[in-house]
């Protein structure tokens, strides 16, 4: 077997990019990997390692694990679980009773969470579910192919400095066709493969 071969995508590329820069600079190799790890995918580290108990209910991105360890995201963890308590043990979850929770808990549900377009434009129809203290929130219960949809919707508004980190809530168990933990799992860890930059948290209630 070659060197590399078999190896993770990101981590290869990763490996390649930082041995390349350093042949063409002096860099401190440390340093350097600190840098790229930023850019360059890191969704081999879910492929890699076995989980943690936490991660039997959580996927976070490179650039979204690195968010939540600051001090002033701390409460988001902490809310989004207790918020995923409240819509489990609702007899009936539908788009009315996620607003209404998500309201109870002081997230903003109406003009402040509308998706922000460079153009500026009101027209634009796409919202968040929810948006408090810089994060934005989106509850899927249906479709999972929407959640490709939800991840675009926090990629512009990261890029254009409405949010700094993304929510993604879904039930953790299947019930009916919707998504659920184990069916995106795969589809999602492509998503942060693909967009090293999206700042994004996947809790399956």
């Amino acid at each position: 077997m070659h060197e590399g071969e078999g190896m993770p995508t990101g981590l290869r590329w990763r490996i390649e990019l930082v041995e390349k820069m350093l042949h063409e600079k002096q860099w401190n190799d440390k340093e350097l990997m600190n840098v790229v790890r930023g850019y360059v995918p890191s969704v081999f580290k879910y492929h890699r390692i076995s989980r943690s108990p936490d991660h039997i209910k959580w996927f976070f991105s490179f650039k979204g694990e690195h968010i939540m360890r600051g001090s002033s995201y701390e409460w988001v963890k902490r809310e989004i679980e207790i918020i995923g308590s409240e819509f489990s043990a609702l007899p009936k979850l539908d788009n009315r009773a996620v607003i209404a929770v998500l309201e109870k808990h002081g997230w903003g549900i109406k003009e402040e969470a509308r998706v922000i377009g460079c153009t500026g434009d009101k027209r634009i129809a796409w919202k968040y579910d929810g948006i408090k203290n810089r994060v934005a929130v989106e509850v899927e219960l249906s479709s999972r192919p929407a959640i490709f949809k939800q991840c675009f919707k926090f990629l512009i508004g990261q890029g254009l400095a409405q949010i700094d980190l993304g929510v993604i809530m879904i039930h953790r168990h299947k019930i009916g066709m919707g998504p659920n933990f184990d069916s995106v799992d795969h589809d999602i860890t492509r998503v942060f493969d693909a967009f090293p930059m999206l700042a994004l948290i996947v809790h399956g209630f």
